[in-house]
C-alpha cells in the first residue's frame, strides 16, 4: 500500500452531493483515496475494515444523526478528524457540533472551504504522524540508553557528565546522582590522565575518539580498564560518550602474553646453558690447551709465528670472556639469587667490560627490591633492551639508568645522551623502531605496567618504566 494515499471515509444519503464531492475531491487531491458510502450499516462496515484519520459526513442521514455519527467513528479512532459537510443546521448546532469534537464544520454550498479544511486536515495528520514518530524514537532511545550493556554518558564542553545510564553504577558502582556534574577525568587512572587529557583536547577540537583504552576508577578504588569512544556536538555544544568493559579481555591478553614470555625465557635458558656448557666449554678448553702450549711455543716458534700463536691467545681470552657475558645476558643466574638491583649493576658491568668508551651510570635508593618473579624479569628484559639499543642505534656516550621506589609503584628509568628520536613518527612506523618499541609496552601492559617515552632528535632519550609493586 502507497504511503503516501491518504484514505478518506465519506457518509452521503444523497447520490448528487455524493457525486458532486467524489469530483472536487478528486480534481483538488489528487492523492486522496475517497471511499464513499450512503448508508449507517456500510459506513459501520467500512470503519471496521480500515483505519481512517479523516472522516466527511452529512449531519443527517437516514437513522444517524449529527453527533451520533461522530461519537460512533470515534469509538473505532478517537484521534480522527471529523468534518460535517452538510446544509444549513444554525448556528447553536454547528457551535455544538465543534465543542464536541468536530474538526470542522462546512457547508455543502461553500466547497471552496472545504479544500482549506481537508487541506489542513492533511497537514494535521502529517505532523501528528511526524510527532508520532519522533516519540517513539525517543522510547526507543530512551530503552537503549537504559538496557543496553555499554557505559553511555553525556558530558558538556568542561567533560563534566550531565547524564549517565544504569551501566555506570552496575558496573562501576557510583549512582547517577553522584556523578552527575563531577568532570569524566576525576575518574581515570592518573597513568593514563596525560594521554586522555590529549585525547579530551582533540575531541573539543571537533576529532572524534575512537576505541580509546583507559583504566577507569570504580566506588570500590579498583580499576576497569574502559574502551571508550565519543563525538562532540557542536550544536548543542555536548560530548557523546559509550564505552566497552574489555577488562576481561585484557586480562586474558596478559595471560597470553605472560605465557609467551615465559616459553620464551625457558628457551633463552635451553640456549644460554648450551652456550655455556657446549661452546664455552670447548672454548675453555682450546684456551687451556693454548696457554699449554706457550711455553713451548715461546722456546721454538720464531718472532713472526709467536706473535701470530699470541694473537689467537688473546682472541681465545675475549672469546671466552663474551661467551660468559652473553651467556649471562641471555639468562642471568643472578637474578633469582640476588634480584633486579644487583643484575641491572651487572649488566652494566659487563657491558662497560666490551664498549669501554661508554659511561655507565646507576642510581637506585633500595638494593633489596623485592619484586614478584614476572615482573623482575620483564624490567630487566626491557632495560636489558633499552641499554641496548642505547649503545648500538642512539650511539650514546652516557647512559643512567635509575630506580625509584615508593610505597606503591616502582619507576625504572633509562636515559641516555644519544642521537634521540622523534617519538610519534617513530610509533607510527609498521616497522623497525614502532614495532620494538610496541613490543615493549605490550610486555609492561603484561605487568599491568606503562612506559612513558621522552625524545627529540639530537637531544637523547628518556625512558621510564612504571609498575604497581603494592
Amino acid at each position: 500500500m502507497d504511503k503516501n494515499i491518504i484514505h478518506i471515509l465519506h457518509l452521503e444519503d444523497n447520490p448528487s452531493d455524493m457525486e458532486l464531492i467524489r469530483i472536487f475531491m478528486n480534481d483538488h487531491f489528487p492523492k486522496v483515496k475517497l471511499n464513499q458510502v450512503d448508508n449507517k450499516e456500510d459506513f459501520i462496515s467500512e470503519l471496521h475494515k480500515k483505519h481512517y484519520l479523516i472522516v466527511l459526513s452529512d449531519f443527517n442521514v437516514p437513522g444517524f444523526q449529527g453527533i451520533e455519527i461522530m461519537e460512533t467513528v470515534k469509538q473505532f479512532n478517537p484521534d480522527v478528524l471529523f468534518i460535517f459537510v452538510s446544509g444549513t443546521i444554525g448556528e447553536s448546532k454547528a457551535i455544538e457540533v465543534l465543542t464536541s469534537g468536530a474538526f470542522d464544520y462546512v457547508l455543502k454550498d461553500n466547497l471552496e472551504k472545504l479544500e482549506f479544511s481537508v487541506a489542513r486536515a492533511i497537514e494535521k495528520i502529517g505532523l501528528s504522524e511526524e510527532k508520532k514518530k519522533m516519540d517513539e524514537e525517543i522510547l526507543e532511545y530512551k530503552k537503549y540508553f537504559s538496557l543496553t550493556r555499554e557505559l553511555l554518558c553525556i558530558a558538556d564542553q568542561n567533560a563534566n557528565f550531565k547524564k549517565v545510564n544504569l551501566m555506570f553504577s552496575e558496573l562501576l558502582g557510583y549512582s547517577e546522582d553522584e556523578l552527575i556534574g563531577t568532570s569524566f577525568l576525576d575518574y581515570v587512572s592518573p597513568n593514563d590522565l596525560e594521554a586522555t587529557k590529549k585525547e579530551i583536547k582533540k575531541l573539543m577540537e571537533g576529532e572524534p575518539i575512537q576505541n580509546f583504552t583507559i583504566r577507569y576508577l570504580c566506588k570500590d578504588d579498583s580499576y576497569r580498564w574502559l574502551s571508550w569512544s565519543s563525538t562532540p556536538d557542536y550544536s548543542s555544544k555536548l560530548f557523546y560518550f559509550a564505552a566497552r568493559d574489555i577488562s576481561e579481555q585484557k586480562e586474558n591478553d596478559q595471560k597470553i602474553l605472560q605465557a609467551i614470555i615465559k616459553a620464551e625465557e625457558i628457551e633463552r635458558q635451553r640456549f644460554s646453558h648450551d652456550l655455556h656448557d657446549g661452546l664455552g666449554q670447548k672454548i675453555s678448553a682450546a684456551n687451556m690447551y693454548i696457554n699449554v702450549l706457550e711455553k713451548h711455543a715461546k722456546e721454538t716458534f720464531d718472532e713472526e709465528a709467536f706473535q701470530i700463536f699470541d694473537t689467537c691467545k688473546d682472541l681465545i681470552n675475549d672469546a671466552t670472556k663474551e661467551t660468559r657475558i652473553v651467556s649471562h645476558n641471555i639468562m642471568p643466574r643472578t637474578l633469582k639469587e640476588f634480584g633486579l638491583a644487583h643484575s641491572i649493576r651487572e649488566m652494566l658491568s659487563n657491558y662497560k667490560k666490551i664498549n669501554e668508551t661508554i659511561n655507565f651510570k646507576v642510581n637506585f635508593n633500595n638494593n633489596k627490591l623485592v619484586l614478584s618473579e614476572m615482573l623482575e624479569l620483564t624490567l630487566y628484559r626491557i632495560t636489558q633492551e633499552l641499554v641496548n639499543n642505547a649503545i648500538k642505534h642512539a650511539k650514546a656516550k652516557n647512559i643512567v639508568v635509575s630506580i625509584d621506589e615508593t610505597s606503591n609503584d616502582l619507576k625504572l628509568i633509562v636515559k641516555d645522551d644519544g642521537i634521540g628520536f622523534n617519538v610519534e613518527d617513530t610509533l607510527a612506523l609498521k616497522s623497525g623502531g614502532g614495532i620494538g618499541i610496541n613490543n615493549l609496552r605490550q610486555r609492561m601492559q603484561a605487568i599491568n605496567g606503562e612506559m612513558k617515552i621522552k625524545s627529540k632528535p639530537l637531544a637523547g632519550t628518556t625512558i621510564t618504566l612504571i609498575a604497581t609493586i603494592s
